[in-house]
């Protein structure tokens, strides 16, 4: 059942990155993914899964990708929250660990 219950707030990408850092990965980049638009055109598949099926709702959503493009500058525009935190981490290799002990 989806009714939001499950749904908490997670880690800023500051607090991602610390604990990264602290598990001795180097972070290359953070970035929030999953905005407005994105959100929207998961919400009308969602919905329409849920009252017809998955391949009505496929159907339904395919043509609304084509505006994913907008999702970044849109969710910036409006202030939307954005729905997941990407984060990029590497273990640093043997030579760059060798140097810091």
């Amino acid at each position: 059942m989806r009714d939001g219950r499950r749904v908490r707030f997670g880690y800023t990408p500051e607090e991602l990155a610390a604990l990264c850092e602290q598990s001795g990965l180097a972070v290359e980049s953070t970035d929030m993914i999953t905005g407005l638009v994105c959100q929207g055109i998961d919400h009308v598949f969602g919905t329409v899964r849920r009252w017809i099926n998955r391949d009505v709702a496929w159907a339904v959503s395919f043509p609304l990708r084509v505006v994913q493009g907008l999702d970044k500058p849109l969710t910036r525009l409006t202030g939307w929250p954005a729905f997941s935190v990407a984060i990029v981490a590497k273990k640093p290799s043997l030579s760059v660990v060798s140097q810091r002990a």
